[in-house]
């Protein structure tokens, strides 16, 4: 759960904190990465791994669909992340291309649609889909 001041604008531009808090969950930050990744060329799905399932117990972090979100740094007051994906990748496509285009989409929206710092998105290949026959 990530945190940030409630920041408003009076109307001739002067900032003002209000009062309360406003709190992003790992699952939005997860939600947000599974459709910044869905519109990737290349992506197929998210997949999870053994370690997918070790994870869920052992880190400090939420794990939804081949998707890992934790905080990221050594003050828990600050508002960065880390994201792990585990996916598999349409087959013909170079998966260096599709990986890195995933990292820079995935960081790109989270940053913007929730003002949380995104330290580092880490891409596992778990797989190649088939061609799709027609």
């Amino acid at each position: 759960m990530w945190r940030g001041k409630n920041i408003y604008y009076d109307d001739s531009g002067i900032p003002h904190e209000a009062e309360g808090e406003i709190r992003v969950s790992n699952e939005v930050i997860a939600d947000i990465t599974a459709h910044a990744a869905s519109g990737i060329r290349g992506f197929v799905r998210f997949t999870e791994t053994i370690v997918d399932g070790f994870a869920k117990f052992f880190t400090q972090g939420d794990l939804t669909e081949g998707i890992l979100v934790r905080h990221a740094g050594d003050n828990p007051t600050e508002r960065s992340v880390e994201i792990e994906l585990s996916i598999v990748v349409q087959y013909g496509m170079v998966v260096q291309e599709v990986a890195e285009e995933i990292q820079r989409i995935v960081k790109e929206r989270v940053e913007e649609l929730t003002g949380i710092t995104v330290a580092r998105v880490h891409v596992n290949i778990q797989g190649i889909a088939p061609e799709k026959k027609m």
